[in-house]
């Protein structure tokens, strides 16, 4: 099993595009599952393939840090 994992970085109010990242013929758009805390960033085609998740709230424990 191979897996791919790609960061995708957009400027603010650009859209990310599966198409974009895959130019290269690496995968398949149809193959490939993101996961981002942010929907809307997405190509409407790409949508369905966003598995959205809660962003990213660093862990604090200041009990465990004695």
């Amino acid at each position: 099993m191979l897996m791919l994992i790609l960061f995708v970085y957009v400027i603010t109010g650009s859209r990310k595009s599966l198409f974009n990242v895959f130019q290269d013929g690496i995968c398949h758009p149809k193959m490939a599952l993101v996961i981002d805390d942010r929907m809307n960033v997405w190509d409407e085609k790409d949508q369905s393939r966003v598995h959205v998740v809660p962003a990213f709230a660093p862990y604090y424990a200041p009990q465990a840090e004695v």
